[in-house]
Formats: C-alpha cells, structure tokens, sequence
C-alpha cells in the first residue's frame, strides 16, 4: 500500500501524542503537538513588531503631509523677512548718506554714532534674512527627505508583516494532522522528546491495499 511519511516543519519537544502505532486515523485528525509556547512568543513579539512599525510609518506619513506645508511656508517667511530687512537697510543706508553729507557741525556725535551703528545693525540683518532665505531654499529636498523616511518604514512594515506572518505559520505547523485516512505505521516518536525539523516520526499507510 501507499505510505504518507508525516515530518514535523519545525523544532521541539512532544507535548501531545496523540496516536499509537497501527492505529487507524482520519484525514485531519491530531497526530501529535509540538510544545507551543516558544512560537507563542514568537509569534507575538513579531505583532509587536508590527505594531511598532505601522506606528512609525503612520508618524512618518503625517511628518511628510506637514512637510510639504512647513517648508513652503518657512521659504515665505524667510522671503518676506529678507525684504522687510532689504528695506530696513536702505532707510538706514539713505540716513547715513545723509548724516554724512551735512555739515558736522550741524549734529551731535551720538546721532553720528546711532545713524552708523543702525546702518551696520541693518546690514547684518540683511544677511542673516539671506542665510535663512538659503537655507529654507532647499524644499523640494527637505519634502523628499520625509517621502525617503515613509517609503524606509513601509518597507520596514512589509518586513515585520512577512515575519508575521512566518510565525503564524510556525505557530501552526507545532500541531501535526494526518494528510489523509490511514495506518499509523514506523512511528518513532513519544511524547517528551525534542524532536527536529525534517526527519519522519510515522508514516500513514493508505487503507486501501494489494497484493503482487
């Protein structure tokens, strides 16, 4: 007669034996349970994971969206305050001129000193407002900065997922069913031994058999 051969997927102790040798069993019934709780924890910490993850991408989404208003509006800002400064340069600049160009006689040296030092304050300001211009300039880069950190923790979300997922399986493959009805033969297994991955533990004999 045809034979099954029945081979645990993963690694463990027997639990559970539920069959002996020759006993008759049906497709789907429990053969034997490999002890759980390992591939329990498993299988949680990579919901955790999970979790985690989907977590940082939705933050990391949200970072995008508000990125590609910020940084338009920090470059308007900063435009706005260049001119504000520019303009703030040329009345001081023109007072300057002027101071210096009426007789010295006609003004104190404090209001020399104060028309010099707000041309100079004004200038100084005139190139802080273009060094943040310059700065808040790079928006297409800044804004693809933040799309760069949505598509790493997408992948890291497709990631923990599929590890999910192969713990799920794990989870599942610790309870092994027979594939079909049959003879529980070549058994080689009891229940409290830790058993590897890959190698037969019994085999199911079809019921239907002949002779040659």
């Amino acid at each position: 007669g045809n034979a099954v051969i029945v081979e645990p997927h993963v690694t463990g102790y027997v639990s559970v034996l539920a069959v002996n040798d020759n006993e008759f069993v049906h497709k789907g019934q429990l053969l034997l349970k490999i002890d759980p709780r390992d591939f329990i924890a498993a299988r949680d910490q990579a919901k955790g994971q999970l979790d985690l993850a989907e977590a940082q991408l939705r933050n990391a989404e949200i970072a995008h969206e508000i990125a590609k208003t910020t940084f338009p509006a920090r470059l308007q800002t900063a435009q706005a305050q260049l001119a504000a400064a520019k303009a703030t340069e040329a009345k001081a600049e023109a007072d300057y001129r002027r101071y210096h160009a009426i007789n010295p006689a006609a003004v104190t040296r404090e209001q020399l000193d104060q028309v010099i030092a707000a041309y100079a304050q004004a200038t100084a300001q005139v190139m802080q407002a273009e060094a943040q211009v310059k700065e808040s300039n790079l928006v297409p880069q800044n804004v693809a900065q933040t799309q760069q950190q949505v598509n790493q923790w997408q992948a890291q979300v497709e990631e923990a997922r599929a590890a999910l997922e192969q713990a799920q399986l794990n989870l599942g493959y610790t309870e092994l069913t027979a594939p079909q009805d049959g003879w529980v033969t070549k058994r080689n297994v009891v229940q409290g031994n830790y058993i590897p991955a890959g190698p037969e533990v019994m085999a199911l004999g079809s019921p239907r058999v002949w002779i040659t």
